[in-house]
């Protein structure tokens, strides 16, 4: 009997062990991560004058790029990443506009731009302006850096995009050296001219994989028409327009940096240079958005000692409960019970739909980015600053309303009192301000 036991600990241990993987990928792997962004400007008029609304219309030219998910890595994903300027309106200006008696007038001309990404090769086609729905995903913008040298947005898609999963990030920026191998992934304008029909090329077979080494770290001073600012990674790896967006990714297939921008010279003799932003800076913005997202630490040491101390602890309990207790004179006792499923807080619509969050501890939900854990962006409607707690003790939850001013709501309707605990079970709802910002406490494994 005690053999077998043994026997089947030797096996747990190996099953335990050989599931301990560091989560490194290929830089070629990584393209899975990565999609085609199509940038569809519409022009609206309105009378410098008056103000009056003149009308509007589909621009002829389109806008180029591309983006890479983030959230659990390897899993399919909802949230990406991309470069500002790639999905960012052409600034307001003021332009003649002729009106039904054919006179000209001054007009502000606004800028808005529906951004999709594109599923496969037949999705838009530029010779003609159309864009096959059924082959592109709409993105809604729910990040755009604000400073001039934070070129990165982050975009949401109603759902997961099939067939693109979220890459790790780089966890700290030491990590990557001069000298070492990167890869850019991306969809350069030029990859297009390989087809004569006017499609967008957008498939992960069609996506340019580049590869160099990082040369050099610095902070850019916009020191050229062409450059941008911030800190940045230069690179061997030769990008062109439509990649911007797109991920710089190491020899593990984590991401540090996003391509940017290029600097060239009208001198052939001069070498183009080829830049890429630090991801870190979107890691700031997925961090004011609430947003949950690995990074890659070359996680094979930390879980391999886990998992070893793990197994130690088992083999230690086993040979006192098979062999050193009974010899005291020892009674068998029954297991303990399995621990508790993981809870979780689920979004069932708003700013964070489809996302989950882990309940270990309390979680303050609001829109200041130093007092919650939850952050809403700035201007959310019905979020306060500090809105309210969600809290687990001993597996029971409880919901409590910090003093909201658009209050706090149970799923039949009932506002929360301030200040009061109400208990939630798995399944129970709550709402924050209004029914548009609904949660949902669940456990890792279902409702």
């Amino acid at each position: 009997m005690k053999k077998k036991l043994f026997v089947a600990l030797v096996l747990a241990l190996c099953l335990l062990l050989s599931g301990c993987t560091d989560g490194a990928i290929t830089a070629r792997e990584a393209r899975n991560g990565v999609a085609r962004v199509l940038v569809i400007p519409t022009f609206h008029y309105y009378s410098e004058e008056t103000e009056e609304y003149l009308g509007s219309e589909e621009s002829d030219g389109i806008g180029m790029g591309s983006a890479f998910g983030v959230g659990d890595a390897g899993e399919e994903t909802d949230i990406f990443v991309t470069n500002r300027h790639v999905i960012e309106p052409d600034p307001t200006v003021i332009v003649p506009w002729q009106n039904n008696q054919g006179e000209l007038i001054d007009a502000y001309k606004v800028t808005t731009n529906s951004i999709y990404l594109l599923l496969d090769n037949f999705a838009y086609n530029r010779s003609t302006g159309e864009l096959d729905a059924s082959r592109a995903v709409p993105c809604t913008v729910i990040y755009a850096g604000s400073e001039e040298e934070e070129d990165v947005a982050v975009l949401r898609t109603p759902e997961p995009v099939s067939g693109r999963v979220a890459l790790a990030l780089q966890a700290e920026e030491s990590s990557l050296r001069e000298e070492d191998p990167v890869t850019a992934l991306g969809y350069p304008f030029f990859s297009d001219q390989a087809t004569n029909e006017g499609y967008l090329l957008a498939t992960i077979d069609d996506m340019t994989v580049s590869p160099g080494y990082a040369m050099r770290f610095f902070e850019a001073q916009d020191v050229l028409a062409d450059t941008g600012k911030g800190r940045v990674i230069q690179m061997s790896c030769a990008i062109n327009g439509g990649n911007s967006g797109g991920p710089l990714v190491d020899e593990n297939g984590a991401v540090v940096g996003i391509n940017t921008w290029t600097a060239a010279s009208t001198d052939p003799s001069v070498t183009t240079s080829y830049y890429a932003i630090r991801v870190q800076y979107a890691k700031n913005a997925l961090d004011s958005l609430g947003i949950a997202y690995d990074v890659y630490t070359g996680g094979a040491p930390v879980l391999l000692i886990v998992a070893i101390c793990a197994a130690v602890v088992l083999a230690a309990a086993l040979v006192f409960a098979l062999v050193i207790y009974p010899r005291w004179g020892g009674r068998k006792r029954a297991p303990a019970p399995a621990p508790q499923e993981e809870l979780r807080i689920q979004c069932e619509s708003g700013i964070f739909a489809g996302r989950r969050f882990e309940l270990s501890g309390q979680v303050r939900m609001g829109r200041d980015p130093a007092r919650n854990d939850l952050i809403f962006p700035e201007g959310t409607q019905g979020i306060s600053g500090v809105h309210c707690v969600v809290a687990v003790q001993d597996g029971h939850v409880q919901l409590k309303d910090l003093g909201s001013t658009y209050g706090t709501f149970l799923r039949d309707g009932r506002r929360v009192a301030p200040g009061q605990a109400v208990e939630l079970q798995v399944g129970d709802g709550f709402s924050l301000g209004s029914d548009r910002e609904r949660f949902v406490i669940t456990r890792k494994g279902g409702v």
